[in-house]
């Protein structure tokens, strides 16, 4: 689609299209502005407008390109070098956005398996009844099921239950915490789980 349309001159064809392509790529600014009122705009700040090139209506399609200003008004040329951008800009814009959720989706992930990690550690040698230490856990897992995939979602209520039965099982000591970290059944958990995300954020690519 961006060589057809820069073929076809209803981008700026006065740079290279990979210069464009480029100057075009808006994910960190469509991370700044994330929910501002100004959205739309803040993420074209930078970006070449094709307000000055020309288009006519030709075999029931627009040309753009070489043509004069004469060949239509002013206005009209105006309106549909701006219809070209916004066209650019929509399809920008929705690229732009759907990396910007995977990113935080991936972010998200990050962040559960680095609790879990955690938790699972610390009940190695802390037993406890007290369920208030899993509560920002289970927070994380809540948010996975409104966006994620079952099958991640399925692997993390799996680490859940592990954490929980380690916290109520008796103290480990040092020698077996390190072992269990390192072969236990946790890592094989955090794997699979690591696995499930990865096939997740590669299907919204």
């Amino acid at each position: 689609m961006p060589g057809y349309l820069y073929d076809r001159g209803a981008v700026v064809t006065t740079i290279p299209l990979d210069e464009l392509m480029a100057l075009a790529r808006i994910e960190e600014r469509a991370k700044a502005a994330d929910r501002s009122p100004d959205f739309s705009r803040l993420i074209r700040v930078g970006v070449p407008s094709p307000v000055t090139q020309s288009a006519k209506w030709s075999a029931g399609r627009f040309e753009f390109g070489a043509l004069v200003e004469d060949d239509l008004g002013a206005a009209s040329i105006s309106a549909l070098a701006a219809l070209a951008g916004a066209m650019i800009g929509g399809l920008t814009s929705f690229a732009a956005g759907r990396e910007a959720r995977t990113a935080k989706l991936e972010a998200l992930y990050n962040e559960y398996i680095s609790l879990a990690a955690g938790l699972y550690a610390d009940a190695l040698t802390h037993q406890t009844d007290e369920l208030s230490k899993l509560v920002p856990l289970y927070a994380l897992g809540s948010r996975m099921r409104l966006v994620s995939a079952r099958a991640v979602t399925d692997a993390a209520i799996r680490i859940d239950d592990a954490i929980l039965q380690t916290y109520m099982a008796p103290n480990r000591t040092l020698q077996e915490a390190r072992q269990l970290v390192k072969e236990g059944e946790m890592k094989d958990l955090l794997i699979a789980f690591s696995e499930a995300c990865r096939e997740d954020l590669a299907a919204r690519a």
